[in-house]
């Protein structure tokens, strides 16, 4: 269960960019627009309609999150029980919580707030950026073609826009985090006559946060305790612990079937260290093969390597697994 749920948790971390792009792709029509106003005539922008414009296409992407979500924690709910099942050497029947509670958890305040609150204020953070580098340009008496590369941005440097689709991928991906982890959790309630507890487990590597290092490894009861997403983007996940044969009140099987039941990896492991044992075809999906054929070396560290941004669909996450 450990080794699956790492994989898992890769896979999952490219749906959420798949799914940040799809809901990028609606700001985008009003970023469009926006600068083909201002290639017109910059001073006549009607900055309230700008406003307007920005905060119902934010209400399309909130939507958008909403559903993706909740497909994300029905596909994550039906992996644990199909991965546990599978896992276990012996029969067990598992349960899976209800279509309407798992649906629920896509809707719950994110970081605090709503999903609708947050991209509400993306949107009117986003119209008066695009105001003030507006303003700005003009009294510094600047080309509409300056203004208007200031706000895309170039090849090499990124523009004042780019700052909008930062923060729509934040939401969006934290949003598949915590909706996923919800999921797990719900699984993990209906099943607790097998599953004892819950271990969260962080991918180490240069970009972890201190706080994801410090709850690494760290476990807590069913429904008890910290959970993910920790912070914005957030990449940490949650494991099952299953419980022992004597808590589930079965006899000794043998040493064998103990060790593949009972087995764990080491608490100090870090995701380096697990992802060298993988099997080359889980570290080419982690990493692309060129750079997992130079992570087998051993002469490249993994956060040496560039963030992975390569984009995953449900559907061929199913293939995957």
């Amino acid at each position: 269960m450990y080794d699956r749920s790492l994989i898992r948790a890769h896979y999952l971390q490219r749906v959420g960019n798949t799914e940040a792009h799809r809901v990028m792709s609606v700001l985008k029509d009003v970023e469009r627009d926006v600068l083909n106003l201002l290639g017109d005539s910059p001073g006549r922008v009607d900055f309230e309609n700008v406003t307007r414009a920005y905060r119902e296409a934010s209400k399309v992407a909130a939507r958008e999150t909403v559903a993706a979500a909740e497909r994300v924690a029905e596909h994550e709910v039906a992996w644990q029980v199909s991965s546990m099942r599978s896992a276990m050497p012996i029969e067990v029947s598992f349960t899976s919580p209800s279509l309407n509670i798992i649906r629920a958890v896509a809707r719950e305040p994110v970081r605090g707030d709503l999903i609708d609150d947050w991209f509400d204020g993306l949107a009117i953070n986003a119209s008066n950026r695009i105001r003030r580098e507006v303003r700005v340009g003009l009294i510094a008496g600047e080309s509409v073609p300056d203004v208007v590369r200031r706000l895309r941005g170039t090849r090499t440097e990124p523009g004042m826009l780019s700052v909008t689709r930062r923060e729509t991928e934040a939401i969006v991906r934290t949003t598949m985090n915590q909706a996923t982890t919800r999921a797990r959790e719900l699984t993990y309630a209906e099943n607790d006559d097998v599953v004892d507890s819950v271990k969260i487990v962080a991918t180490l590597d240069a970009r972890t946060s201190l706080i994801c290092m410090g709850y690494d490894g760290r476990e807590f009861p069913i429904n008890d305790g910290p959970r993910p997403p920790f912070h914005f983007n957030c990449r940490t996940t949650t494991v099952p612990i299953i419980k022992s044969w004597q808590e589930m009140g079965l006899k000794d099987p043998t040493v064998g079937t103990r060790a593949a039941l009972d087995g764990e990896a080491p608490a100090d492991e870090t995701y380096p260290a697990w992802l060298k044992r993988q099997p080359e075809s889980v570290q080419n999906m982690a990493l692309g093969p060129a750079r997992a054929a130079l992570f087998r070396t051993g002469n490249v560290r993994i956060d040496q390597f560039v963030r992975d941004g390569r984009s995953l669909t449900l559907t061929q996450l199913s293939s995957l697994e």
